[in-house]
Formats: C-alpha cells, structure tokens, sequence
C-alpha cells in the first residue's frame, strides 16, 4: 500500500531533473552560439566598417575579434594592413614582427614589413626579411626593388644600379626603375646621366609626377632652367602644399643665380608653412643679393623667430647686425 505513492515521487523527480539538464544543456548552447555569433559579428562590422573607410573603428572591432581568437594570423594580418594605411608605422612594424613570430611563412607580410622598414631607412633589419624573400619568391620584382633599394640606403651605388638596370630589363616600362636610376645618378653628381634616365619616365607614364623634383634639380645644374621649373611644377601641381618642394626649388634657383625666381619660391613656401625658418633665412639672403636689405631684414627677422637652436638664431641675428652696420 505504501509503494505506490513512492515510486510516482521518484517518477517526479527523474522528469524534474531531466527538465533541468535539458534547460541547462540548451542554455549553455545557446550561450556558446551568442559567443561565435559576437565574434563573427566583429569581424563582419569591421569588414563593413573598412569597407567604408572608417578605418579607426574598423581596427577596433577586429581587436575585439582578435581577443577571442588571438592565434588568428590572418586578423592580426588585417589589422597590420589597416595601421600601415592611417601611417602608424611604427605600430604597423610591430604587428608585422609579431605576426611573423607566430607564422614565419606568411610572406606577404614579409614583403609589407620589409617595405615599411626600407621606408624608414631601416635598410640592416630588412636586409634580413629580404634574404629570406629571396628564397621564398625569388623570381618576384618586389623583392629585387627591395634588394636596390637596400644598396640605395647603403650607398652601394654600383651594386644599386646593376639591380635597378636587371628592373629595366624585367619591367621596361615601370617608371619607378627610371626615378631610382635618375636619382642614383643625382646623388653621385653625374647630372647628364641623371637628367636621361629621369626624362624617360615621363615618357614611359605621364601620370608618375614623383620624379619631377629630381629632374628639375638635374635641369638646373645643367643650366636648362626653363625646363627644370616645368619639371618641378608638374610635381609641385600635384602636391600644391609641399613647402619643401617650392624651397628645394628656390635653393636650386639660387644656386644658379637665378635670383628673382628663387625668391618667388621662397615666398610660396613661407605662404604654404610660415613657420619655415630656413625659408625666411635663404629669403633674406636672396634679398640681400638683391639690395632689398628692408625685405631681406625682416626675413631674417623671421628666421630668427622660428629657428630652433640658439646657434641659429644667433646666425640669423648676425645677417640683421650686418644689415643695419653703418658703411
């Protein structure tokens, strides 16, 4: 009589618990799939997000991936890609590195990271990445570019040319082979070679402005002045803010005493940057040249104002005490 009620009591009890198991089995399933279905949404927003040239919040919902799947190369990849595009190279090399270390043969991240640091002037720690290239991908233009640009920074000058003249062969009719060519030959004084191999890359493409500064500067030293200022302008057209460019051209102008010219570009780069003090110095100087002492004091004046050095202002004082001296 009493065995009945206790096994409906124990009948209760295995459903309950089994009610139980089954609520916590589904729950933690559906805790598991919120998880995947977050991070997979990270990564989705950031892909919208990069998509959308919104590169600061992109990284940051990659990060948010990434921290869920830290051994994720390819995240870690992105994400490098996407610092190097806004300019944080520094922080673009150390992912890179990172990167390397936990996957040595991804070589597009190689070739990025070796890039970056040639870019910096870190041509010894590339040198390594670049070795190592050379047997990954050895028939690769990028690596030979790498290689020239290598013996560039060095100062290996016959060794540069040689790579960069085995470019010309392999791609004749990239522009950038002439620009580097042209610019070695700048740099070691050889001014009629230089102006030949720089000439070529407008002919090979129009639209590559970057050698322009360089030609002009050739032009100049072989007294072709209207044809340097025609080179640098189609540089200077394309980068209509680059005091640099207007001051280099003013210094080369100078140089050849071609006086009024170089005081136009002077003026354009202080117009562009006020706060150029070699500017305003070699203004002055010009002006001087030119008997403009009222101009030419005021100039060093300004000099003087925005140089950093004590040892600088000094020398931008002395030009304005010599200018007031009584004859």
């Amino acid at each position: 009589m009493h065995r009945q009620p206790v096994q409906k009591r124990t009948s209760r009890s295995h459903r309950a618990i089994f009610r139980l198991g089954l609520i916590l089995t589904l729950t933690s399933v559906t805790v598991l799939a919120g998880c995947f279905l977050e991070r997979e949404d990270d990564i989705v927003k950031g892909d919208r997000l990069r998509a959308e040239g919104n590169l600061a919040q992109a990284v940051h919902s990659y990060h948010k991936a990434l921290l869920r799947d830290p051994d994720n190369v390819e995240l870690q990849y992105t994400i490098a890609v996407i610092q190097q595009q806004r300019g944080f190279t520094s922080e673009a090399i150390d992912r890179y590195e990172e990167l390397l270390e936990d996957d040595p043969t991804h070589t597009e991240a190689r070739v990025r990271l070796a890039r970056l640091l040639v870019g910096e002037g870190l041509w010894r720690g590339a040198e390594v990445h670049v070795a190592r290239l050379r047997r990954e991908i050895p028939t690769d233009s990028r690596v030979n570019k790498l290689q020239a640009r290598i013996a560039e920074q060095a100062q290996r000058w016959s060794e540069a040319l040689s790579l960069w003249r085995t470019l010309e062969i392999i791609s004749p009719d990239d522009p950038e082979v002439y620009h580097a060519m042209g610019r070695i030959y700048l740099n070691q004084g050889r001014y009629v070679q230089a102006a030949t191999e720089l000439r070529k890359v407008a002919r090979v493409d129009p639209d590559y402005i970057e050698a322009g500064l360089e030609l002009g500067l050739a032009l100049i030293e072989l007294g072709e002045i209207d044809e340097a200022e025609r080179a640098y302008r189609s540089y200077i057209d394309s980068h209509q803010r680059d005091a640099d460019a207007y001051y280099s051209l003013g210094n080369a102008l100078f140089s050849k005493d071609y006086i009024t010219r170089a005081i136009q570009q002077y003026e354009r780069a202080i117009s562009i940057k006020p706060g150029f003090a070699e500017a305003h110095f070699n203004l002055g100087m010009a002006l001087v040249a030119k008997n403009e002492n009222n101009r030419a004091r005021q100039a060093f004046e300004q000099a003087a104002f925005w140089y950093d050095t004590e040892e600088q202002k000094e020398q931008a004082r002395r030009m304005i005490r010599e200018l007031i001296r009584p004859d």
